[in-house]
């Protein structure tokens, strides 16, 4: 009976020894589980941060871009204003130049207008060199 009994507390051992194993397999198996997720939050947090720098790049890159554009619409802005003023002096000089011929051109008439009245008064019948001007 008493090596009955030795024999059933010695299982008994062995098999809580076994559980033992078992449990302390399983915490084992726990802790790591908690490192892997520690390392996973860690990589989480970092990418986090990441996204916000690259976030905050972005935004500085969007500010600098649209201060470019605002600096070349106001060149534009500019160049098509002296585009006007030249084009206006343009057209102003061009009508100038325009009324100076005409002025020139009406001048012109008026003297060959003066110039054959002359002529035909040197030529009139009354004109006693008239032979003589017909041979011009």
């Amino acid at each position: 009976k008493a090596k009955a009994q030795a024999q059933l507390m010695e299982t008994a051992a062995v098999h809580a020894k076994s559980q033992a194993e078992a449990a302390q397999k399983r915490v084992q198996e726990e802790e790591k589980e908690e490192e892997e997720e520690e390392e996973r939050a860690k990589e989480a947090r970092k990418r986090e941060k990441e996204s916000e720098r690259a976030k905050e790049e972005s935004e500085s890159a969007l500010h600098k871009a649209a201060a470019a554009l605002a600096k070349a619409d106001k060149k534009v802005l500019a160049l098509q204003e002296k585009h006007g003023r030249l084009r206006e002096m343009m057209h102003t000089e061009q009508s100038s130049s325009h009324s100076r011929f005409k002025e020139a051109v009406e001048h012109d008439r008026q003297r060959q207008t003066a110039f054959r009245a002359s002529l035909s008064l040197f030529r009139s019948p009354s004109s006693p060199s008239s032979s003589s001007s017909s041979t011009l």
